[in-house]
Parts: structure tokens; C-alpha cells; sequence
């Protein structure tokens, strides 16, 4: 009862994930309070085309990020595998294990909030975002089958809506190990 149903969710999601599902992260509003605007949370997808078939195959492929609403935080998340300065990975992906993987993240419009990297539903590790385009670099070595995730989190701006002591401001789809 100390949790919001978004927080509930966010549980049960990453339960879901650790018995070795692959499930996308979406969002949208419900429309039927006029209590809860258009747009909040909403899910951006990175698609290699911009069509309804290249829409429904990122959300297919993972390749998602829900964002509190339009002027939300904004993620970028990708990994270089081969340590040769590419991209081979990014959100909705699958790394190796037993090899170095060097992950590069970008957050847009979240300064004073924490930027969280989620292992397997736990955050392992935590960052303040100094600055409105933050970029954070680190290096991860699976050893086993795991789930990555980010997500931004900050002060509910109302505590009497029941987020608790933090809210969820973004979270990605996972990368895979």
C-alpha cells in the first residue's frame, strides 16, 4: 500500500524480465480522468524508419524509452562491444557475456535529478544529472544471464498523489546479457 500502482508495476515488470521474458517498455495516458493529461507518461521509440511499419518494430525489437511526458527527461543509451568506437548495441539489444562492454548514455532535461543503472531491477549504481545534456560513460562485465536497464528518478513534485519518496521520471526497455 506504500507504493504507487506505477511503482507496483515497475516491480512485477522487472520480475517478469529476471524469468527471462523480453518485454518492451510502453506507456501511455489514461484518458478517461481529466485529472491525467495527454501525453504523461508517453513512450518514444527509436524505429529506422519513420512509418507505422518501422514504429510497431522497435516496440517489437525493444527499442523504447518512456519519458514522464513531453518535456520529460530524454534518454540515449548505447554500447560498443568491440571496444572499436561503434555502436553495436543499444536499447532492446543483447550484449555477450564474459566481455567487456563499454555503455554510453545521454540524458537530456533532467539536471538535479539521478540517473540509476538497474541490474536485474536492483540499481547497482547512481549519478546526479549536473546538467540539462548529461552524458555518463562505464564500462560492464557480465558474467552471467543479466538485464540492464536506466532510469531517471527525482522528488515527486506532489506528495500527496502517492509516488512516494521518488518518482520515476524515465526508464528504458532493457539491454539483454
Amino acid at each position: 500500500p506504500a507504493m504507487s500502482s506505477n511503482a507496483q508495476s515497475s516491480v512485477y515488470w522487472d520480475y517478469e524480465l529476471n524469468r527471462g521474458l523480453r518485454l518492451t517498455a510502453i506507456g501511455g495516458s489514461q484518458t478517461g480522468s481529466p485529472k491525467v493529461e495527454m501525453g504523461q507518461p508517453l513512450t518514444y521509440v527509436y524505429a529506422k524508419e519513420k512509418s507505422l511499419k518501422g514504429i510497431l518494430d522497435g516496440i517489437r525489437y525493444g527499442r523504447t524509452y518512456i519519458s514522464k511526458g513531453i518535456d520529460g527527461p530524454k534518454i540515449d543509451w548505447v554500447a560498443d562491444i568491440l571496444d572499436d568506437g561503434t555502436i553495436d548495441a543499444s536499447i532492446g539489444s543483447v550484449v555477450p557475456i564474459d566481455e567487456d562492454t563499454s555503455y554510453f548514455c545521454r540524458i537530456r532535461n533532467a539536471k538535479g535529478k539521478k540517473l540509476q543503472i538497474v541490474l536485474n531491477g536492483s540499481p547497482i549504481a547512481s549519478r546526479n544529472i549536473d546538467s540539462d545534456d548529461y552524458g555518463f560513460t562505464y564500462i560492464e562485465h557480465p558474467e552471467a544471464t543479466v538485464v540492464y536497464r536506466l532510469r531517471v528518478v527525482g522528488e515527486p513534485e506532489d506528495r500527496t498523489k502517492g509516488f512516494g519518496i521518488t518518482e520515476t521520471l524515465a526508464m528504458t526497455s532493457p539491454i539483454y546479457a
